[in-house]
């Protein structure tokens, strides 16, 4: 499912201002959790794309690449029911085959051991589940300011 708000340009991001519009990957089996940052994009105003498996993240990565729309974001859960990688290996997967790219992880996990090995994969920021509106926006625009500037982060 993709979005967008009408009128508005989808541009890439290569370091630009704070107001720039990002095409975002958003990678969550559950359906609800993907609708839900959905529209926290959109009223950001954001593009996106879900995906709700690993490997449908991969091959939209690949396909928005080619179209000449590379994703900007990501937004990646961490736990993927019974698929054959978790949320630290897609985004390694996609850091390796597109580059490093702002990720913001989600997760319902407490372990401080797993926000860890998403940091250490090179994840930006790790949001414990069940998102809220006002934490993802803070999260987000810290995320998207480090990445912008990170000499003052």
């Amino acid at each position: 499912m993709q979005g967008s708000r009408p009128g508005r340009p989808l541009r890439k991001f290569e370091h630009e201002g704070e107001a720039a519009v990002r095409h975002v990957l958003i990678a969550d089996d559950e359906a609800i959790v993907r609708h839900s940052i959905a529209l926290m994009l959109q009223a950001l105003g954001h593009t996106y794309v879900e995906a709700g498996s690993p490997r449908e993240a991969t091959r939209l990565a690949a396909a928005a690449i080619a179209a000449g729309t590379p994703f900007g974001l990501l937004v990646v859960d961490y736990n993927f029911i019974g698929e054959d990688q978790d949320g630290i290996e897609l985004v390694e997967t996609l850091f390796a085959r597109h580059g490093r790219l702002p990720t913001l992880m989600l997760t319902a996990s407490t372990d401080p051991d797993v926000r860890q090995d998403a940091l250490d994969a090179g994840v930006g920021l790790v949001l414990n589940k069940p998102v809220q509106a006002e934490p993802f926006r803070v999260a987000l625009e810290q995320l998207l300011s480090a990445w912008a500037d990170p000499v003052s982060s």
